[in-house]
C-alpha cells in the first residue's frame, strides 16, 4: 500500500458509530468525531458527550484540543482541524478542573491518485482496469455518473454507444477505504470511441542471444494486445504477456534459440469481452548455423517463411552479402579469404515492413587447395633494371609471391605480396629468364611456373648507314605473341614506330642524327602487360679523314688542307712549323688551310696539325699528324 494505515469499523473496541450520523467515539466516551480516516486535507470536527466530566464547548466553558500532529485548539465553541499531513494521529481533549483527557485515533492517509488504464472496445465500449491496491474500493465518474467497486474487481465496462466514434471521452477514478471518508483525489483520463479495434504490430524481431530476443512493436493507444508465441512452425500460439500501448520494446528471454525458433504475433484484445478481434503477421525467429568448409562457409537456418525473402549480411552488416528467396535455406559463400574469421546475420523481410535479424555467427575459413600457377609473365626492361609483372592466379586468397632466377638452376631472389617485382643493377644486354611460385595465406603452395625470359636485342649499322637489328622471341606467355612493336627514337626524341611479325628488321636511315635508339616493345594475344626489350644504341661513323699533303699552286687541285667528316658538333684544329709554332688556328670544320700565314706563302715542308673533334654521340676525338706543303 502506499498509504500508510487503514481503520476499520473499531477502534481498540471503543469507537462506535452513533445512528444516522457520520460520527466516531473516543476511547472513553467523552466526545465524538465526524471524521476517523481519510486523505490528507481532511478536516475533523469534533462535539463534547454528555457523559462528558466536563462542560466543553458550550460557549462558556472552554477546553484544550490537541490534534496530535503539533496543532492544539482552546475554545469554548466545538473546535475542527484540517490535518494535511499523512500519518497516525492521536487527537486529545483535555478537561479543566483536573478531570483528565479523552481520545481518539486519527489516520490520514497520503493523498495518492489510483493507477488505472483505459481501453478501447469494439461497440463503442471502454473497459476501465483499476491496476491501483492502495484503496478499498474505487469510484468510476464516466462523465454522467459513479459507479463505486471494490478492489480487485473485473474490468468496468463503461457502454458509450450513443456517443460519436472518434469522440474523446474524460474517465475518472478516485480511491475511498472502508470506513473513510471520500475525500481522496481523483486522476482523469481521455480515451477515443471505437466502433472496430486496430490491430497491432510486430515491426522488428532481434535475436541478441541463445536465449532471448528483443521485439519492437506498433501498438494502437488505449488498445489491449497480447503477445503470443508457438515454437517451431505450429499453429498452436500460446500468450506470454499482455502488452500495453505505452510498450514498444521488450525482451522475451528464456526461449532455446539455439535449437529452435519461435514465432510471434500480436492479439488484439476485446478487453470488455476478453475476446480477440485480430491477429498480426507473425514474425519469426531465425536459428542459423555456419559450417567452414575447403574453400567456401556454408550458411544453413532454420525458420518460417517470411513474405518477401531473407538478406545475407557479411561482417560490417551494412549492406546485403545476397539476397535469397524466401524459401532458401542455404547459401554457400565462397568469396572468401583464407584463414579469415567472418561473421554472417541472416535478415527476414516481410510486407509489412517488419524484419527478423538472427544472432550473427562466426568462423574461420581455411583451404587445403594450394593456388593456380603462374601462366603469365611480363619483362619490362628500363635502363639497368627488369621489372616482371605477372598475373595473379584466380582467387580471393592472399598470396604471396617466391620470384626465382633460372641460369642453370633455380636461384631464390626476392619475394614479394605484390604482382611485380624489379631486379636492380642487371647487365640487360644478356638474357635472363625467371620463375615465380606463389603461396597463400593458408600455406598452400603452389611451384610449377611458366618461365619468362627478357627479349634481348642486338644491332649494327655500317658506315652507308644501314642498320640491321634481330632479338629473341621473349616467352612467359601461355597463348603467345601478338606483335612487335619497334620504338625509334634519336637523341632529340621519338622517330616513330614499326610493328612487326618477324624478330627481325633492316633498314638505311638517312638522317642527319648520328645516334639512334632501338627499342622492342612485345604485345601478347590476351590481354596482359607487354614485354620490353633492352634498349641499343647505334652510331653512324662519322667518317673522318685528311690528305697527308697539298699543292697550292693554283691548278684548282688539292689547294688546301681540310679535315672532313660528318655529326661533328664541336672542331679545334691548330697546326704548328718544325719550331712549334703556332701558325694556323680554327674552330670551323668549313675552313681549310692554304699554306699561308698572315697572308704571307710559306716554304714547303711538313708541317705538324693536331685536331680535336666531337661528334653527336659525344665522343671526343683527338687526331694528331704531319700534313706536306708542296709548292712547284
Amino acid at each position: 500500500m502506499k498509504s500508510l494505515v487503514k481503520i476499520g469499523l473499531l477502534l481498540l473496541g471503543l469507537a462506535f458509530a452513533t445512528p444516522g450520523l457520520a460520527q466516531y467515539t473516543s476511547v472513553r466516551g467523552f466526545f465524538d468525531v465526524n471524521e476517523i480516516n481519510g486523505c490528507t486535507g481532511l478536516n475533523v470536527a469534533v462535539s463534547i458527550n454528555p457523559s462528558a466530566p466536563f462542560p466543553c464547548y458550550d460557549g462558556n466553558n472552554s477546553c484544550t484540543t490537541f490534534w496530535g500532529d503539533g496543532n492544539q485548539t482552546q475554545t469554548s465553541t466545538p473546535p475542527s482541524h484540517t490535518y494535511n499531513d499523512f500519518g497516525e494521529f492521536w487527537l486529545k481533549v483535555s478537561f479543566q478542573n483536573d478531570f483528565g483527557s479523552d481520545s481518539i485515533r486519527i489516520t490520514i492517509n497520503e493523498s495518492i491518485p489510483p493507477d488505472f488504464i483505459l481501453y478501447a472496445c469494439s461497440g463503442r465500449n471502454v473497459a476501465v482496469d483499476i491496476t491501483d491496491t492502495d484503496y478499498d474500493n474505487y469510484v468510476i465518474n464516466d462523465g454522467t455518473s459513479e459507479t463505486t467497486v471494490p478492489q480487485g474487481a473485473p474490468d468496468f465496462v463503461i457502454d458509450y454507444s450513443s456517443s460519436p466514434v472518434g469522440s474523446t471521452q474524460t474517465v475518472s477514478v478516485r480511491g475511498l477505504d472502508n470506513n473513510a471518508a471520500d475525500n481522496c483525489p481523483d486522476i482523469s483520463d481521455n480515451i477515443n470511441i471505437l466502433n472496430a479495434l486496430p490491430a497491432g504490430a510486430i515491426d522488428a524481431l532481434e535475436v541478441v542471444s541463445n536465449n532471448s530476443v528483443v521485439l519492437n512493436y506498433s501498438l494502437a493507444n488505449s488498445v489491449l494486445y497480447e503477445l503470443q508465441v508457438a515454437a517451431n512452425g505450429s499453429s498452436n500460439f500460446s500468450p506470454i504477456k499482455t502488452l500495453t500501448p505505452d510498450i514498444t520494446s521488450d525482451t522475451i528471454a528464456g526461449l532455446d534459440l539455439a535449437n529452435n525458433y519461435f514465432c510471434f504475433r500480436v492479439a488484439t484484445i476485446n478487453a470488455c469481452v476478453g475476446s480477440i478481434d485480430n491477429l498480426s503477421t507473425e514474425v519469426c525467429s531465425i536459428s542459423s548455423n555456419l559450417e567452414t568448409l575447403d574453400d567456401f562457409n556454408q550458411l544453413t537456418w532454420s525458420t518460417s517463411n517470411p513474405d518477401i525473402d531473407f538478406d545475407i549480411l557479411r561482417d560490417d552488416r551494412t549492406s546485403p552479402l545476397v539476397t535469397v528467396p524466401a524459401i532458401r535455406r542455404e547459401y554457400d559463400d565462397a568469396n572468401i579469404l583464407c584463414q579469415t574469421e567472418y561473421c554472417y546475420t541472416i535478415v527476414a523481410n516481410y510486407n509489412n515492413g517488419a524484419t527478423s535479424t538472427s544472432l550473427p555467427i562466426c568462423g574461420t575459413s581455411f583451404s587445403t587447395n594450394p593456388p593456380d600457377s603462374i601462366q603469365n609473365i611480363s619483362t619490362q626492361i628500363v635502363d639497368e633494371s627488369i621489372k616482371l609483372i605477372w598475373e595473379a592466379p584466380n582467387t580471393a586468397n592472399q598470396l604471396t609471391y617466391s620470384i626465382y632466377e633460372r641460369n642453370g638452376g633455380l636461384r631464390l631472389i626476392g619475394t614479394s605480396d605484390t604482382t611485380n617485382y624489379t631486379i636492380n643493377n642487371v647487365n640487360v644486354n644478356t638474357r635472363h629468364c625467371y620463375e615465380i611460385q606463389s603461396e597463400d595465406q593458408c600455406g598452400n603452395r603452389t611451384t610449377a611456373s611458366i618461365v619468362g625470359c627478357t627479349i634481348l636485342l642486338s644491332g649494327s649499322i655500317d658506315k652507308q648507314d644501314n642498320v640491321a637489328i634481330t632479338w629473341q622471341q621473349p616467352s612467359g606467355w601461355i597463348n603467345g605473341i601478338d606483335r612487335y612493336t619497334i620504338n625509334k627514337a634519336y637523341n632529340n626524341g621519338s622517330a616513330g614506330n614499326i610493328v612487326s611479325n618477324d624478330t627481325t628488321f633492316s633498314e638505311t636511315d638517312n638522317s642527319n642524327n648520328q645516334v639512334i635508339f632501338y627499342t622492342i616493345v612485345a604485345t601478347p594475344n590476351d590481354n596482359l602487360v607487354n614485354s620490353i626489350s633492352n634498349t641499343i644504341k647505334l652510331i653512324k661513323p662519322n667518317n673522318i679523314y685528311f690528305p697527308n699533303a697539298f699543292t697550292p699552286d693554283g691548278d684548282g687541285r688539292n689547294e688546301t688542307f681540310k679535315i672532313n667528316g660528318r655529326f661533328i658538333t664541336s672542331f679545334d684544329l691548330k697546326i704548328f712549323n718544325r719550331w712549334g709554332q703556332l701558325i694556323y688556328f680554327s674552330t670551323n670544320l668549313e675552313d681549310s688551310w692554304d699554306g699561308t700565314n698572315n697572308g704571307k706563302e710559306l716554304d714547303q715542308g711538313t708541317y705538324a696539325f693536331r685536331a680535336s673533334i666531337i661528334d653527336q654521340a659525344g665522343r671526343q676525338i683527338e687526331k694528331d699528324g704531319t700534313i706536306t706543303l708542296l709548292r712547284k
